[in-house]
C-alpha cells in the first residue's frame, strides 16, 4: 500500500507531525510511506527511516503559482492508495491529493476551499493539540489504542561548533528567533536573562538565532546537549521539548493548544496576565494584534520572571530521571549534558 502524509509547514508544524509519522511507520511496516513537506520538514522527518520525502517550497504554494506546480507534484508523488492531509493544507495540496489518491482523509476545518475534495472528513476541534490532530489521521489506518509518544529528530554532535566558540563543559541555550514579529520577545531581555542565568548557574547561556547558521541536526545537537532552553513560543521550543531538555517559553499570541504536550519534560510557558493573551487559534495564527498594541503581552514579561522560572525548572529537573525520547530505529539520541 502506498500512503502519503501531507504536512507542508515550518519547524514547529513538522515536529508536531513527527510522532504520528513514526507511529504510522511502526504500525504499517508493509506500506510505502511518502511525506509531502517543506525543506525543513524533510530534515525533521529524516528521523523516521523508510519514509520518502517529497519537498516543496512553502512560498508560492498558494493561488495560481501553486496550481502551476500541480503537474510536477503529481509526477513526483505517483499514485497513492491513501492520502492523509493536515488540517491546514492549502487548496493546491488538496488538488494534488485529488489527482494522486484514491482515498483522501482530512479535516472539516473550513480553512481551504480544497477540503471539498476530501473523501473522508474528520471533525476538527481547534482546542485539540496539533500533535493529536495528526495522530487522529494516522489512527484511521492503524490498530486501536495508538498513543502519542515523543520522538527525537536527527541530531549532530555539537562539539565542533562549541569548540570554535571556546565553550567547554555545561551550558544553556537562549534562542531569540521566531517565525513572526508578534512572537518575538525583546532580544535585549533575552540577553539580560542569559546574563542572570549565567551568574546563577555558573555556566554560560549561549544566545543563538538564525545567524548561527546551524543545520537542523546541528541545532538539535546543540539544544539536546544543553542543561536548559529558553526561547520564544516557536519551533525551537518544540525541538527542545522533543529532545527532553528542560525549557521555558515566552508566549504572546500563540494558542495554548500549541504548548508542547510532553508531561515527562520539565517546562513552563510564561504568559502575561491579559485577557487577550493566546489570541491565536489553531489553523488561524494571528498576523496583527487585535488590540493594535503589538508586543504589549510580551513586554509585560520581565527577564527576572523568565530567569526565575528557568532556575525553578532546573532545580526540579535535578530530582527527576532523564526523559529520553524514543527513536523509530530503537536508538537513543544525544542526552542532555549532566543528566
Amino acid at each position: 500500500m502506498n500512503i502519503l502524509l501531507c504536512k507542508v509547514g515550518g519547524l514547529g508544524d513538522s515536529l508536531s507531525a513527527l510522532p504520528a509519522l513514526a507511529a504510522l511507520r511502526e504500525s504499517r511496516r508493509d506500506a510505502v510511506l511518502s511525506v509531502l513537506c517543506s525543506p525543513v520538514g524533510a530534515q525533521v522527518f529524516a528521523a523516521v527511516p523508510g519514509v520518502r520525502p517529497v519537498v516543496i517550497e512553502r512560498a508560492g504554494l498558494s493561488g495560481r503559482p501553486g496550481l502551476r506546480q500541480v503537474p510536477d507534484l503529481v509526477r513526483r508523488l505517483g499514485q497513492q492508495h491513501v492520502v492523509l492531509l493536515s488540517y491546514d493544507e492549502c487548496t493546491t495540496v488538496h488538488v494534488v491529493a485529488r489527482m494522486v489518491g484514491r482515498r483522501r482523509v482530512g479535516f472539516a476545518a473550513g480553512i481551504a476551499r480544497g477540503e471539498g475534495l476530501l473523501r473522508e472528513r474528520l471533525p476538527f476541534d481547534n482546542r485539540v493539540s496539533p500533535y493529536e490532530q495528526t495522530l487522529d489521521l494516522v489512527r484511521t489506518l492503524c490498530p486501536p489504542g495508538l498513543a502519542l509518544t515523543r520522538v527525537a529528530p536527527v541530531v549532530e554532535p555539537p562539539g565542533p561548533w562549541l569548540a570554535l566558540r571556546g565553550v567547554e563543559g555545561p551550558y544553556g541555550v537562549v534562542h531569540v528567533g521566531a517565525a513572526t514579529a508578534l512572537q518575538r520577545w525583546d532580544p535585549a531581555r533575552f540577553v539580560a536573562t542569559a546574563r542572570a542565568l549565567s551568574a546563577r548557574t555558573g555556566f554560560p547561556w549561549l544566545i543563538i538565532d538564525m545567524a548561527a547558521r546551524l543545520s537542523l541536526p546541528g541545532l538539535a545537537g546543540l539544544i539536546g546537549e544543553a542543561r536548559g532552553f529558553v526561547g520564544n513560543h516557536s519551533g525551537p521550543l518544540h525541538l527542545a521539548a522533543a529532545l527532553g531538555v528542560p525549557w521555558v517559553a515566552v508566549a504572546g499570541p500563540s494558542a495554548r493548544v500549541w504548548d508542547p504536550p510532553w508531561p515527562d519534560v520539565p517546562g513552563r510557558v510564561l504568559r502575561a496576565d491579559m485577557e487577550c493573551v493566546g489570541c491565536g487559534r489553531l489553523g488561524a495564527p494571528v498576523r496583527e494584534c487585535p488590540l493594535e498594541t503589538p508586543g504589549a503581552c510580551l513586554d509585560a514579561l520581565t527577564s527576572g520572571q523568565v530567569a526565575g522560572a528557568m532556575l525553578e525548572i532546573l532545580e526540579s529537573a535535578e530530582h527527576e530521571a532523564p526523559a529520553y525520547p524514543s527513536c523509530p530505529d530503537g536508538s537513543r539520541p544525544l542526552s542532555p549534558a549532566g543528566w
